[in-house]
């Protein structure tokens, strides 16, 4: 099997949103605008999504708060927006379907352990991954590491790909090795996923790396702004 070649890419900071009333803190949440070269157009993902028990659920801050991530992540001109609830985030999820959001896919996490690496020193960027043979793309992978602000970064995995030709003959399983390999030296605490629910070959693969199901994932794709 042909070695694994990587393509560096870059990732913007998280932008973080808020909703106050009365200078409390309402709601809020981190945009994510990460970039994919099989569309011309990013993707954002949302995370560290907070809503005031008191103040935002029912008031229609919690959907407002929704309402406007996605709408900056049209504005950075995002053809979908991700957003990643755990099981028992019933709440947000009910939130999300009142935004337009849909029941995507299954959300995965696999907790790491890391190298000793400074945290601070770690960016955010994007690495692609893949495999090729004469020429031709047998398998690919996209990690974004993804620096909030918190102690450490998470790492996000998106479009693992395998050619119908050759799956089964462990081109899937060296490049999660790879990728899994990659979040770990940059001190990532865990690695995310997310799989559409047909997709149960997938699925497979991801439980024998150790990876669980978290949640679900939430999605609203997003008219290009003109």
């Amino acid at each position: 099997m042909n070695n694994v070649t990587t393509t560096m890419l870059s990732v913007d900071s998280p932008m973080r949103l808020v909703i106050s009333s009365d200078n409390e803190v309402t709601a809020a949440a981190q945009l994510c605008v990460l970039k994919n070269d099989l569309h011309r157009r990013p993707f954002g993902l949302v995370e560290k999504v907070y809503f005031d028990k008191y103040l935002a659920y029912g008031r229609g801050k919690d959907k407002k708060l929704l309402e406007t991530v996605a709408l900056a992540a049209q504005h950075n001109n995002c053809y979908k927006f991700v957003l990643l609830t755990e099981k028992h985030d019933w709440c947000v999820r009910n939130i999300a379907k009142k935004a337009g959001f849909q029941d995507h896919g299954v959300y995965f996490k696999l907790p790491l352990v890391n190298f000793n690496v400074p945290y601070n020193e770690i960016k955010s960027y994007g690495v692609r991954f893949s495999i090729t043979k004469q020429d031709k793309e047998m398998a690919r992978a996209r990690l974004y590491v993804i620096n909030n602000g918190g102690l450490q970064p998470f790492g996000f995995m998106e479009d693992v790909y395998v050619d119908e030709t050759v799956r089964g003959q462990g081109y899937g399983t060296t490049i999660l090795e790879t990728l899994i390999d990659k979040a770990q030296q940059s001190a990532c605490y865990a690695l995310l996923a997310t799989s559409r629910y047909e997709r149960k070959k997938v699925h497979e693969l991801y439980g024998r790396f150790g990876f669980r199901v978290a949640g679900k994932e939430m999605r609203k794709d997003l008219d290009m702004l003109i």
